[in-house]
């Protein structure tokens, strides 16, 4: 996941060298593609290999609170920059998929923490 973050970034960094108003989309796009990624590639302990339902990200509900509160962090963080008038308005894309990246891990937990 690291070598993942890595690549997003420098891809990021490269496209916005150039227009800093496609680099940033193409830094979130790419972010996105990693957590989908990771949440269908990875397996808590005692997981089995069979497919998990749609809804489910983490292998617990506690991890998958603990990440939903790391990018609703990032998304108001994000956010506050945004309304001070820090960043250009593009950055609004990166507060609302961050934001539905936290909703869709605080569903997981919820569906998880329903079935235990």
């Amino acid at each position: 996941m690291l070598l993942g973050v890595i690549i997003i970034v420098m891809a990021g960094v490269a496209v916005a060298g150039i227009r800093f108003d496609m680099g940033y989309p193409v830094a979130t796009v790419l972010g996105v593609v990693l957590v989908v990624f990771t949440a269908r590639a990875f397996r808590g302990s005692g997981e089995s290999d069979v497919a998990r339902e749609w809804w489910r990200m983490t292998a617990s509900p506690k991890s998958a609170y603990v990440l939903a509160a790391l990018f609703l962090l990032h998304a108001a963080g994000t956010a506050i920059e945004l309304l001070a008038g820090h960043a250009p308005p593009v950055v609004w894309l990166g507060v609302a998929i961050g934001a539905a990246i936290s909703a869709a891990y605080v569903n997981s937990a919820i569906h998880q923490s329903r079935r235990a």
